[in-house]
């Protein structure tokens, strides 16, 4: 039996199927043996770039090198939540389902990858995969079901000392079965509508069991990089650098991939990836957000044809992620002052040049977010900020704030970050807050956020999907992966799984407004804004179609260079 039609995303009847038309020219790659394609939830529309090159028939051969914004603390892709990990390595590996951005016209269809096709109960609570035959690791072991039923209880249930951000995805499940080696049985305690949108995101990859336990479960190392079955093969990394991959010549998919190689390396300066892409020493810069529109105006303008660049709305939230466990935010009262006189209105202007949108905990698109007249009456939402100003101060006294350094922690050295604090500061200086910036690298300030050694901490985050799972119930959910703060408030977990098996969107809808206004009132974090998705290739890159999250278009075995 073919995959079941349903959708896999926000709104059961929304689909995007032709919204990529127009974004590419070059024709899609040989039919693969993929299970047939499924609607994906409520997107906003990728952007038309603005350069296009003619089109061409696929060409194997050659290589490109793709821009990271910095290197990631963590190898295993379990344990990331970084796009600069998952870019390197999404082309290593494969998961389950995948979204479709292999040709123009299918982006936010979820389709097979090692599944060729799978099965939802009539009640929707088991869901069968069955495995493409003949899958390898890269160290020819064969791919079995056991593989994804150990992958998916690794990240469900992670063992002690592995921190798994991925394992709300699994809050439902009951039992994962492998009852022979090319099928998975997941069952569910109820029915899950957002499983198979998470399950299909680049990070949800599949590793080698016998060689994560030859490590002793332990790959954070890069030197640990272990076998995937993807369309290419780890070569090896370079501390401070970047890493290597090349062509797998058993990838199962036949006559994939295209390119021979792909390098990455890590850029941080935004002037000099401009520079880097224009001259031709890079060829992808991927989704980075300290990019702004006069970043695609300057590339258009200096590159003409020879660049493409891409912009539209995103999954993209700067948050304030305060910590509840000491003074002063475990005062809630103190949480929703300084969330009153943040004004985000004016970072967006300022820091942002107008290239973001402004919504609580959901973007601004779709039919489960608060609605905008709604939204835009809300305190610490409103563009007149007198009122926001004078019951933040009213709030402040009410806690019994006496002033003392605030201690804000940003990741450095992205430019666009240090401006929003600055405008935070300055933000907070207007009531009375004096705040303290704390400037740190990637791997320092991933650390203070899961140690929990902050005050508050501008956390800027590219959701995987557009799921209230992923926007909602991953950060706020008692012991989701992605609650750095420890939020934990049992009516909010009775509504995220309520919502999560409600087949009836209206009802659903209703669910996941409550849980966005009940966050609303906690505030253990506060949305600042969603910014704008920024992409640039070379011209000579072809059938690169952009997906709707940053977690849904990594995978590069279609793409191909032109001669």
């Amino acid at each position: 039996m073919d995959s079941l039609k349903l959708s896999a995303g926000v709104n059961l009847l929304a689909t995007i199927a032709l919204i990529l038309a127009s974004c590419a020219n070059a024709a899609p790659p040989p039919a693969v043996q993929e299970a047939a394609g499924q609607p994906a939830g409520l997107a906003p529309k990728p952007g038309v770039p603005t350069a296009t090159s003619k089109t061409e028939e696929p060409r194997r051969g050659g290589g490109i090198t793709l821009a990271l914004s910095g290197e990631p603390d963590t190898f295993d892709p379990h344990q990331s939540v970084t796009i600069s990990l998952l870019a390197q390595i999404s082309s290593v590996y494969n998961g389950v389902l995948r979204y479709n951005n292999t040709a123009p016209g299918h982006v936010g269809e979820i389709i097979g990858d090692l599944a060729k096709s799978w099965e939802i109960s009539p009640d929707g609570t088991v869901f069968t995969f069955k495995l493409a035959p003949e899958v390898t690791w890269h160290d020819g072991k064969p791919l079995t079901a056991d593989d994804i039923k150990w992958n998916f209880e690794r990240m469900g249930k992670p063992p002690r000392g592995m921190i798994s951000p991925r394992k709300d995805v699994f809050a439902s499940v009951s039992s994962v079965e492998a009852p022979d080696p090319l099928a998975v049985i997941v069952r569910m305690k109820d029915p899950s509508m957002d499983f198979l949108a998470d399950l299909a995101v680049d990070e949800m990859v599949m590793l080698p069991r016998h060689a994560v336990e030859a490590y002793g479960g332990d790959i954070k190392d890069p030197r640990r990089m272990v076998a995937g079955t993807g369309a290419f093969v780890w070569k090896g990394h370079t501390a401070g650098v970047g890493g290597q991959m090349a062509r797998n010549p058993t990838y199962f998919r036949k006559g994939l991939p295209y390119l021979e190689w792909i390098k990455s390396v890590y850029i941080p300066d935004e002037s000099t990836v401009l520079s880097a892409l224009l001259t031709r020493r890079i060829d992808f810069v991927n989704i980075r957000s300290a990019w702004r529109p006069s970043h695609m105006e300057f590339l258009t303008r200096r590159g003409g044809d020879t660049i493409k660049t891409y912009n539209f709305p995103g999954l993209l939230a700067y948050r304030l992620v305060f910590n509840l466990e000491k003074p002063p935010f475990s005062d809630v009262k103190v949480r929703r002052a300084f969330s009153l006189a943040t004004d985000r209105h004016g970072i967006t202007k300022a820091a942002m040049e107008g290239g973001a949108d402004i919504s609580p905990f959901m973007p601004p698109f779709g039919s489960m977010v608060i609605p905008a007249e709604e939204a835009q009456r809300l305190p610490g939402f409103r563009v007149e900020k007198d009122a926001d100003l004078e019951e933040a101060r009213t709030l402040l006294k009410e806690a019994g704030y006496i002033g003392g350094k605030i201690r804000l922690t940003y990741r450095t050295p992205i430019a666009i970050y240090s401006a929003v604090v600055s405008v935070l500061q300055r933000n907070m200086a207007a009531v009375g807050i004096d705040l303290e910036l704390v400037g740190q690298e990637l791997a320092v300030f991933d650390t203070s956020l899961a140690k929990g050694s902050y005050d508050v901490i501008l956390y800027v985050f590219n959701s995987p999907s557009d799921t209230p799972t992923a926007l909602l119930s991953g950060f706020f959910k008692t012991g989701a992966g992605r609650n750095f703060n420890k939020y934990s408030n049992p009516d909010f977990d009775r509504l995220a799984l309520a919502q999560l098996s409600e087949t009836d969107q209206r009802k659903r809808r209703d669910l996941v407004l409550e849980m966005q206004r009940m966050l609303l009132r906690d505030l253990p974090q506060a949305v600042i804004l969603w910014s704008k998705y920024y992409y640039a290739t070379t011209g000579r890159i072809q059938n690169f179609n952009p997906g709707i999250g940053s977690r849904q278009m990594m995978r590069l075995d279609h793409v191909w260079v032109s001669g």
